[in-house]
């Protein structure tokens, strides 16, 4: 995370994506004693960017290693189809695949990468209702806002971000969507 006067992770991450070296399927790991200041300052990312606190076992480092690889295996098609133009046959490949094997997080991920197939590919009311579907509290409400929002929902927004307001979760979030909701305002389009 932070190596002094060197580049700081998030930092090198941002460039990376940036400058398209970074696949939107390859795995990035923060192993820190800064977890939190980490968390902060991630970019955003449909592939979760793990963070481990300091120490690791290598055990636990070799579980997180598996997972990367099953995960990776699972997500490079979707993330692939996002590239892809519509098609139907394909959304119902994907949309079948199965992740109960997998950790829960790796699950979790999954379903977020299918929702958000359905939302670029026309099928809204669809991703709604697989968002539904995740369980990870808060990466389930920052589907249904992006999803509320692009819908035209405006109350199911503001009851939303009520909710991340309560909870104290993603203030960079909350303003960037009360931005949005201020902007639309103005523009008349809410």
């Amino acid at each position: 995370y932070d190596l002094g006067d060197q580049l700081r992770g998030p930092d090198l991450l941002r460039h990376l994506i940036r400058q398209q070296r970074l696949t939107p399927w390859t795995q990035v790991l923060f192993i820190t004693n800064q977890v939190q200041a980490v968390e902060d300052e991630l970019p955003g990312r449909l592939m979760p960017t793990r963070i481990m606190a300091k120490p690791v076992s290598l055990k636990l480092l070799i579980q997180q290693i598996r997972e990367t690889l099953l995960l990776r295996e699972h997500v490079k098609p979707l993330l692939q189809a996002l590239a892809e133009e519509p098609c139907l046959a394909r959304l119902r490949q994907l949309l079948r695949l199965q992740a109960g094997h997998m950790p829960k997080a790796s699950r979790e991920t999954i379903r977020s990468i299918q929702t958000r197939i359905l939302l670029d590919w026309g099928y809204a009311q669809e991703a709604w209702q697989l968002s539904a579907r995740v369980k990870s509290e808060l990466m389930a409400l920052e589907l249904r806002l992006e999803l509320a929002y692009l819908l035209g929902k405006t109350n199911t927004v503001q009851q939303l971000l009520q909710q991340m307001q309560e909870k104290q979760w993603l203030p960079r979030q909350l303003d960037l969507y009360r931005w949005r909701m201020q902007a639309d305002a103005e523009q008349g389009t809410v």
